[in-house]
């Protein structure tokens, strides 16, 4: 099981998040609806898309157990079916004819037990939003930001956001207003200034930025760096002369499995007997829809297995959670809504871990 520590002084702030749909969908391009074999390898292919957004991670499929279930994929399978569309995909050649492609769902539940028994972290659909800014630079030598000049910038933009629609990661753009530029010029976006970067997306209260500096060469090819700052944390991804789509797909990486690996929970890891005590008290419990609303809440959340009322004074409820041992994911998921504010830091005395917040329900 994996065990984090938990310090005293740490306290999640709250964050711009999504809730993110069709985790267990994923849609194939094939090339005939009578092909029984393409069927069967379009589930594979549809699988593997999925594994990507639960997990953020595309080695996931190099886990013995995960390998074997890829071999019949076909036994998680739910539904499917064929739809013919015109060719959205920002790749796609001008003129290209319709598509088949194949919608498959998959069962939930049959996907958590193989992530379960291969020991691999699930990340669950409330995922903060990451902000993108992108400047690119012509082959006149023009420079702009892509957000700001959709009729030039529109194709990178839409390459960004389909990578990150694969791999289940929420995108948020800047208004790009004057509070924007004056914040961050092109100039300091072009040299993708750290420092800039975070004073410019403080307003959008945003802690997970993508910053891509892109060249557009004559031959169709990117000269391209991208940085990702989350926190205290700065990565970093270069391509040289590359197609855009590998360039964008490896900056798009960084965000999904830097916040995956900072997210994700243990499905096996809740419910194991951990010794870590966790107790809840919450302010502002009421009425009985507070309570009702509070408990579903609790028992919604993917690293909670268990909830147990231990006491109530007045509107202050106070709750034991299981979460085997993964009570830092328990503050980090919390942070990513704004029905609990907290009221004080996260105390640890022995293995109770002490968290105070103050209800306040969507209306």
């Amino acid at each position: 099981m994996l065990m984090f520590a938990l310090f005293v002084t740490i306290q999640a702030r709250p964050l711009l998040a999504a809730e993110v749909t069709g985790l267990y969908e994923s849609d194939v391009t094939v090339s005939s609806r009578d092909d029984q074999r393409e069927l069967q390898q379009a589930f594979g292919t549809a699988m593997r898309a999925v594994l990507l957004k639960l997990t953020g991670r595309d080695d996931t499929n190099s886990n013995p157990v995960i390998a074997r279930a890829l071999s019949s994929p076909q036994s998680y399978v739910e539904a499917w079916a064929y739809n013919s569309v015109s060719p959205d995909d920002p790749f796609a050649q001008p003129g290209e004819a319709a598509q088949i492609k194949l919608h498959v769902t998959f069962f939930q539940a049959g996907v958590q037990q193989l992530l379960n028994e291969a020991g691999v972290a699930v990340w669950p659909p409330n995922r903060p939003d990451t902000l993108l800014w992108v400047a690119v630079q012509d082959e006149l030598g023009e420079r702009y930001q892509a957000t700001a000049l959709p009729e030039q910038g529109g194709d990178l933009v839409a390459a960004v956001e389909a990578a990150a629609a694969a791999r289940g990661v929420p995108v948020l753009h800047p208004l790009q207003d004057f509070a924007d530029l004056r914040a961050l010029p092109l100039e300091q976006l072009w040299n993708l200034d750290v420092n800039a970067l975070r004073i410019a997306s403080s307003r959008y209260q945003s802690e997970s930025i993508l910053a891509l500096r892109v060249f557009r060469s004559l031959s169709g090819d990117v000269i391209g760096k991208a940085v990702y700052v989350f926190r205290d944390r700065v990565l970093e991804f270069e391509a040289l002369e590359s197609p855009l789509q590998p360039f964008i797909e490896g900056s798009v990486d960084l965000v999904a499995e830097s916040l995956a690996s900072y997210y994700a929970i243990l499905l096996s890891g809740a419910g194991n007997g951990s010794e870590e005590d966790v107790r809840l008290k919450v302010e502002g419990v009421g009425s009985a829809s507070d309570y009702a609303g509070l408990l579903g809440y609790l028992n919604g959340l993917a690293v909670v297995s268990g909830v147990q009322v231990l006491g109530a004074q007045g509107a202050t409820l106070e709750l034991q959670l299981d979460t085997g041992g993964q009570s830092r994911q328990l503050v980090e998921s919390i942070a990513l809504d704004r029905r609990l504010t907290s009221l004080g830091d996260v105390t640890r005395n022995g293995a109770q871990v002490q968290l105070y917040y103050r209800w306040s329900p969507q209306p």
